[in-house]
């Protein structure tokens, strides 16, 4: 989480073409669970975030379009969005 106790999230290249980085802050123990969705809010792909706090995201089965990108800890929540353009 940052300094002001949020959690953040940042996602690149966007537009993306074969795949995207899912980037927020490292060595947070407290889980932090992804959930990508379409502009429908159908979900797409969830996966916990790692330690790290770097997750590459294959861009494959998704279609060209726009996705948020939401991950939520115990007490927060932040979105992102996402171009696919391949």
């Amino acid at each position: 989480m940052g300094k002001d106790g949020r959690l953040y999230v940042q996602a690149y290249p966007n537009p993306a073409t074969t795949s995207f980085v899912i980037r927020t802050e490292a060595g947070v123990s407290e889980k932090r669970m992804v959930t990508i969705t379409d502009l429908s809010g159908r979900v797409v792909k969830t996966f916990v975030m790692p330690s790290s706090g770097v997750e590459t995201v294959a861009t494959n089965d998704l279609s060209n379009g726009t996705y948020f990108i939401r991950m939520t800890s115990a007490t927060h929540a932040e979105v992102a969005r996402i171009v696919v353009n391949k």
